[in-house]
C-alpha cells in the first residue's frame, strides 16, 4: 500500500457558510499548517527509508546469487590433490586443486615408474588413484599409460604392475593399462593380446571391455594385421560374451583408422560372418558396432555382404539395426525384408 500525504487549507483560504464568509483564526491555521508539514516530512522520510532498505536487500540477494554462479562455473573441481603448484620462494598457501595437464600426467608416470622399480606397487597405485577414479579425460590417462609402456621396465615387472592396477576395478585403469600394453605390441604382441583377453574376462563390463579392446586388439590390427587377425579368429567363438564383443570393438577401431583398406575390411567381414547370428545382447552391441563402422566408410561393401549372409545367419533385429545404421533407408528396408522372409 502506498503512503499518502495530508493536505489542509492554506491560512489565507476562506470558507463560506450560510452566506457568510468566515476566516479561520490566524494562530490556529498557522499551527495546523506546521503540524501538517511535519507529518508530511516524516512520511516522506519513512517512505524513502523503506525503499532504500528494499533496494539494499535486493542488491544483497543479487550479489549472493552471482557469487554462487561464479563459484559453480569457474572454481576448478578437486581432481588431483597432489598437483597443487607453488611459486618458488613463497610461503605455502591453500590453493584450489587444478585439472591435470599432460605435464602433470608425465610427472605422475615418472613417479609411478620409480615406485614400480622399487617394488612398491601399492604406493604406485595410490599415486594413480586420483586420476583413475576421478573424472579424468581419457587423453590424460592414455598419456600415463603410454609413458609407462615406453619405459625401460622389464615385461615381467610391468605386467605385475598392470595386474595390480586392473585389480583396482576402475575403468580409468583399463584405459591406462590398455595404452601401456599397446606400446609393447611391437616387442611382445602375443603376451599383450592374451593379457587383454584375461583383463576383459575379469572386468565383465562393457566400458572396461571396449576401453582395452580398442587400445590393444584394435591397435594390433593396425600395427600387424596378419598376426592380430589370426588371434582374433580364434576369439570369435569364445565362451565368454565379452570376448566376442571385444572382437567387434577391435574391428570398429581398425575400420575407423584404416577406412580405405579394402582388402583388410573384406577379411574382417569374413571374420565377423559367423558372429552375425549372435544372440547375447552385450556381444551383439560390440559386433554390430564393427559392422556399423565398416558400413559408415564402405556402405556398398557392407550391403553386398549382408545381402549374401542375412538369409543364412538369421540375425536379431538389434544386430541388423546396428549393422545398417549408416546404410540408405531403402537398403535397410530391403535387408529387413530378407530377414523377415527367412525368420
Amino acid at each position: 500500500m502506498g503512503v499518502g500525504y495530508i493536505s489542509v487549507p492554506h491560512a489565507e483560504h476562506s470558507c463560506t457558510m450560510m452566506g457568510e464568509t468566515h476566516r479561520p483564526p490566524h494562530s490556529d491555521t498557522q499551527s495546523l499548517s506546521g503540524t501538517t508539514t511535519m507529518i508530511n516530512t516524516r512520511l516522506r522520510s519513512h517512505t524513502n527509508n523503506t525503499r532504500k532498505r528494499r533496494v539494499e536487500s535486493t542488491l544483497r540477494g543479487v550479489e549472493s546469487t552471482l557469487t554462487r554462479v561464479w563459484d559453480t562455473l569457474y572454481q576448478p573441481k578437486p581432481i588431483m590433490p597432489n598437483m597443487d603448484r607453488q611459486a618458488p620462494g613463497r610461503s605455502r598457501e591453500p590453493t584450489a586443486p587444478m585439472t591435470p595437464s599432460m605435464r602433470d600426467a608425465d610427472a605422475v608416470a615418472t613417479q609411478t615408474e620409480a615406485l614400480i622399480r622399487e617394488g612398491d606397487l601399492e604406493k604406485a597405485c595410490a599415486i594413480l588413484d586420483p586420476l583413475a577414479f576421478g573424472h579424468t579425460k581419457f587423453p590424460i590417462l592414455d598419456r600415463v599409460g603410454m609413458r609407462l609402456g615406453q619405459t625401460g621396465l622389464g615385461n615381467a615387472t610391468l605386467l605385475e604392475a598392470l595386474d595390480r592396477m586392473i585389480s583396482r576395478g576402475s575403468v580409468g585403469y583399463y584405459v591406462i593399462v590398455g595404452s601401456a600394453l599397446a606400446r609393447r605390441l611391437g616387442s611382445n604382441m602375443a603376451t599383450c593380446l592374451e593379457k587383454t583377453a584375461e583383463y576383459i574376462v575379469i572386468g565383465e563390463n562393457w566400458a572396461k571391455c571396449d576401453s582395452i579392446a580398442e587400445r590393444v586388439w584394435g591397435e594390433a590390427l593396425v600395427c600387424d594385421f596378419p598376426r592380430a587377425y589370426k588371434y582374433l579368429a580364434r576369439m570369435g567363438d569364445h565362451d565368454n560374451r565379452w570376448i566376442r564383443r571385444a572382437v567387434g570393438v577391435a574391428v570398429h577401431y581398425f575400420a575407423k583408422r584404416r577406412p580405405t583398406a579394402m582388402a583388410e575390411l573384406r577379411k574382417l567381414l569374413v571374420l565377423l560372418a559367423p558372429m552375425l547370428s549372435e544372440r547375447e545382447y552385450d556381444a551383439i552391441k560390440g559386433i554390430g558396432w564393427g559392422f556399423k563402422t565398416i558400413g559408415k566408410y564402405q556402405p556398398r561393401l557392407l550391403t553386398r555382404f549382408l545381402e549374401n549372409h542375412v538369409k543364412r545367419a538369421h540375425p536379431t533385429k538389434l544386430m541388423l539395426k546396428k549393422a545398417t545404421t549408416y546404410l540408405p533407408a531403402h537398403t535397410k528396408q530391403r535387408l529387413i525384408g530378407l530377414r523377415a522372409k527367412n525368420s
